[in-house]
């Protein structure tokens, strides 16, 4: 009995052919591949989780975990050198900032923004 295997779309088929008989029967069994292993560097995180700094002084955000490259989305002005991301706003209160990574995850920080 001869036998191969051939990967096709996520799935080894395993065939055999019995050239005992010469009915030429084959026999596919699907077996599912595994799925890829999560991010190595753990899940998406922005750290710190709130700060509190004052108007136009720079927060300090540092993107870990996840998937490079990290986006930043926020209303305030600022600086993104790899995983760092400075930032200030010009006026009190409190702002999410949201960081995304290339798969989509995503995970939030706080800045608070105190009145002078």
């Amino acid at each position: 009995m001869a036998s191969w295997r051939k990967a096709l779309a996520g799935f080894v088929f395993a065939s055999a052919v019995s050239f005992m008989g010469c009915d030429g029967a084959t026999t596919p069994t699907p077996t599912p591949t595994p799925e890829p292993t999560p991010t190595p560097g753990g899940p998406l995180a922005c750290s710190p989780k709130s700060q509190t700094v004052a108007v136009l002084e720079f927060a300090r955000l540092v993107a870990s975990g996840g998937e490079t490259p990290y986006q930043w989305d926020t209303t305030g002005s600022g600086l993104q050198k790899d995983s760092i991301l400075w930032l200030r706003f010009g006026e009190p209160g409190d702002y999410q900032v949201v960081l995304r990574d290339r798969v989509n995850a995503t995970d939030s920080c706080l800045v608070r923004v105190a009145a002078p």
